[in-house]
């Protein structure tokens, strides 16, 4: 009544059987299956269900909690038709109680729509990382993704997601945000996983996680229809999931149906998909391009758009919808145009910052809800870093590499680099310009006074305290925090003046650099390229001196 994964689709059902064929090749979470055999016995006696639970519950002691329990039938995730979303699946399942429920909504909610058999697939459920869907066909991958939440690109509800086209060397990331979810070595994962998962289903429809840094394979099924993403530009902007273009009048309600007509809707509840067959083509607000709903489309071939706003329709009026390119033409209205959607600069509070150092390498978090944003200057560490972060690190990119990670090292060993620090901080949060032009004089004259002191004592330690303070003025109190008063005439004031005057400390600081750099080398052998962080390349010269 239950067994591992086997490639039998007639006891285990065809997800089982599908996930079965990748054991030894990918990544996947701790699984056992409730057979087919099970289920039979259930329809012949429901009491049979607490002697099942008893024995599954002993069968699964050394599984993780929280559990899931997916639908695993004989109809759905074949090469004929996917059934996306349509069995049910329980997610958080703890206890035995839990089992019980879970196994009961299962089976019950099967019998009502299918009179085939079905398994059920138990897995370890991630509650963290990077979950998401793909999609590979004609040699390139389409992907999903989203933080923390498993179901959310399948229901089309994920709050934040990123949309990644893969073709060979090239991956493209849609978002309207700057920074991205995946990192370039997680990628690099996705694509040697797709090279696995095609020698054996192709193509492919999968759903995944990336967990501290590494793929694991959650299911499988074959694809079915194709998704074709263009970027398209037109009156509104949508994410185009199923191809055609129609034009047809726009109807709020499933009841006024019809081929020349365009369903505007939030979302479509899965009881309810058949419905949208009576439709020349849906809009809908809550989607995405490998959700449930999108697949079903696709295998409908119906025009389908979706992350578009009903607020912007009327009932009743003619519109052209392109499914392909997500473009929509307002033929009733004149002028009607809406931007297409313009990538949102974030500009991150200086307090939340924190500092990581693993080894040579120095990192930034700036920690958000459940998820931590990462900058870096390069992917040294970085593997690292992912491996031991409990929640997922986002990738930042090396925008503010320069800026904050000298600062903060800095600020750990230096009261006055950390007191001025938090002084400009203080000084922009209260657009008080005095304050502002008062900081920025005093600041000028302690790179010029910290400079010199350096040039004159050739001390590391001066040049990087130099390097700080040129930061803090450039970067942090004009250019990047300040940017939150890039609405105050005289705040531009400032940033014009500066732009004008020349810092012959900003040129002349790379060459002392470069000059103890070199002297560092031949005296201790120590080459700064090998780290990022400062304190720790410091501190080696330190040891290397003390056995001088």
């Amino acid at each position: 009544m239950i067994t591992s994964l086997i490639e039998d689709p007639n006891l285990i059902g065809n997800k089982a059987a599908n996930l079965s064929k990748f054991k030894g090749l990918l990544n996947m979470p701790k699984s056992l299956v409730i057979t087919t055999e099970a289920f039979r016995e259930y329809i012949k006696d429901k009491s049979f269900l607490d002697k099942l639970v008893e024995y599954l519950d002993d069968s699964l002691s050394d599984f993780k909690r929280p559990l899931i329990f997916r639908s695993s039938s004989t109809v759905e995730d074949t090469p004929e038709k996917s059934y996306a979303g349509v069995f049910k699946s329980v997610l958080n399942v703890y206890t035995k109680e839990d089992m019980k429920e879970a196994i009961k909504e299962i089976y019950e909610d099967f019998l009502r729509k299918s009179r085939e058999d079905i398994a059920i697939l138990v897995q370890e459920q991630f509650t963290k990382g990077k979950f998401g869907v793909m999609f590979g066909f004609d040699d390139k991958i389409v992907l999903e993704v989203t933080l923390n939440d498993p179901t959310g690109i399948t229901s089309g509800r994920a709050k934040i997601k990123d949309l990644y086209i893969i073709d060979g060397e090239n991956a493209y990331v849609y978002n309207n945000r700057n920074w991205k979810i995946l990192f370039d070595l997680e990628i690099e994962k996705i694509k040697e996983a797709d090279g696995k998962i095609k020698n054996v289903i192709y193509p492919y429809d999968v759903e995944f996680i990336v967990y501290k840094g590494d793929f694991y394979l959650l299911q499988v099924r074959p694809l079915h229809k194709k998704p074709e993403f263009r970027i398209g530009t037109s009156n509104l902007y949508g994410v185009g999931v199923s191809s055609g273009k129609v034009m047809g009048r726009v109807s709020f309600s499933e009841d006024n149906k019809g081929g020349d007509k365009i369903l505007v809707i939030d979302e479509v509840p899965f009881d309810e998909i058949e419905k949208v067959k009576e439709f020349g083509g849906i809009i809908i607000e809550i989607g995405s391009l490998l959700s449930h709903i999108a697949i079903h489309m696709r295998e409908y071939g119906i025009p389908a758009i979706v992350e578009v706003p009903i607020k912007y329709f009327r009932e009743g009026e003619l519109i052209e919808m392109d499914g392909s390119t997500g473009e929509i033409r307002f033929l009733d209205r004149r002028g009607f145009e809406i931007p297409r959607i313009e990538r949102e600069i974030e500009i991150y509070d200086p307090k939340m910052l924190r500092l990581l150092i693993v080894d040579k390498y120095a990192f930034v978090l700036y920690p958000k809800d459940g998820y931590s944003i990462l900058f870096y200057r390069d992917s040294r560490g970085l593997d690292y870093v992912l491996r031991i972060s409990e929640d997922p690190l986002v990738d930042g990119g090396v925008d503010s590499w320069h800026t904050y990670v000298t600062i903060l090292e800095l600020s750990l060993l230096d009261s006055e680099v950390r007191g001025d620090f938090e002084r400009v901080i203080k000084a922009i949060e209260e657009a008080n310009m005095e304050k502002i032009e008062k900081l920025y004089g005093e600041l000028k004259n302690k790179i010029s006074r910290y400079y010199r002191e350096a040039e004159m004592k050739e001390d590391l330690y001066l040049v990087e305290k130099t390097y700080a303070y040129i930061r803090l003025v450039r970067n942090v109190l004009l250019f990047e925090y300040g940017q939150k008063l890039m609405n105050n005439p005289k705040f531009m004031e400032l940033v014009k003046k500066d732009e004008g005057e020349r810092l012959p400390e900003l040129y002349k600081i790379y060459e002392l650099f470069d000059k103890l750099y070199d002297r560092i080398e031949k005296e201790h052998g120590l080459k700064k390229m090998d780290y990022t962080s400062y304190l720790a390349f410091q501190i080696d010269i330190l040891k290397k001196e003390s056995k001088v």
